[in-house]
């Protein structure tokens, strides 16, 4: 198993995983080389965690197909009634096939763009007291003029995270402000809390709030010490405008006051590409091609390798 979160904050969700795949077979080396988190629909994202990688991935190729080639709406709350169902009637079509029913999870995050969200009052204000001050975003300053009996009413678009479980297929209920933790790295749920307040009120057009949910999923992860859980951390944001994937570049100074790149995270073609310009090392995190070829279909073995 290994790590993914879906966040909502006021104007964005957004969704990460780190890279990593084991197997069973002891020979075999773990690879931090398999995407994790993909796109449903404009304003829809899922990631997940699985016990069988191969069966999960057939999976999330039939729920693609469904959102892309057979819903009659691309409405978020819609698809997040209707593609649950789906993965369900999937799962237990192919656990039959296989002849056992792996661990595996599904976290959804997206945003709706046709719903005001009801937002506590006392949430907010015990964030902003937690804070201690500074920005506040746009449509939290709204809702703070838009108060009846201590909710607020946030303009669209509104964001909602939540996770399914197999195999028995349970959806937890929505969560709007806040965020879902999938896998063997629920740890980090500590290390999100204690930097809540400043993540939820971060400038989102600037990407403060993205480099500090990177940062803190690499902490983590080296903390932690955790076998299934290791490199890089992919990121992509949904917001009205769509769905992106975090793109970042960083640079060292030298003893002589020179910039120096030093790694650089760029997405090409459905693939996660980090290059360590120092040492000359580039990793890639490949895009599921079954995601890219839906119409191909996968001979599911029970032989299994998690994430």
């Amino acid at each position: 198993m290994s790590v993914v979160v879906g966040f909502g904050f006021p104007e964005e969700a957004i969704l990460i995983s780190d890279s990593r795949v084991s197997f069973d077979e002891p020979r075999l080396e773990p690879r931090d080389e398999i995407r994790k988190i993909y796109q449903l629909s404009k304003h829809l994202t899922v990631g997940f965690t699985s016990q069988h990688v191969q069966f999960t991935l057939e999976i999330l190729r039939r729920i693609t197909n469904y959102s892309l080639n057979k819903s009659r709406s691309q409405a978020t709350l819609y698809l997040l009634d209707k593609i649950p169902k789906v993965a369900r009637h999937f799962y237990n079509e192919l656990s039959e096939k296989i002849g056992w029913k792996p661990l595996m999870e599904f976290v959804y995050a997206g945003v709706v763009m046709d719903r005001y969200l009801g937002v506590s009052g006392k949430l907010i204000f015990d964030l902003m007291k937690k804070k201690g001050g500074g920005h506040i975003p746009t449509k939290i300053a709204i809702g703070m003029q838009n108060t009846k009996n201590g909710i607020m009413s946030l303009p669209p678009p509104s964001p909602v995270v939540t996770k399914q479980v197999f195999p028995s297929g349970e959806v937890l209920p929505l969560v709007s402000l806040g965020f879902v933790v999938s896998g063997t790295g629920s740890g980090i749920a500590k290390k999100i809390q204690e930097s809540e307040a400043e993540l939820f009120f971060a400038d989102s057009e600037i990407p403060i709030r993205l480099s500090m949910i990177r940062m803190l999923c690499d902490d983590y992860i080296k903390e932690a010490g955790i076998d299934t859980i290791e490199g890089l951390v992919q990121i992509l944001k949904v917001n009205e405008k769509g769905i992106f994937p975090m793109m970042y570049s960083r640079t060292n100074i030298s003893p002589e006051g020179k910039e120096i790149k030093a790694e650089t995270l760029t997405f090409v073609n459905g693939e996660w590409i980090m290059e360590y310009h120092q040492t000359e090392k580039t990793i890639r995190v490949k895009q599921n091609p079954l995601i890219v070829d839906i119409k191909k279909n996968i001979n599911v073995k029970k032989q299994s390798w998690a994430a």
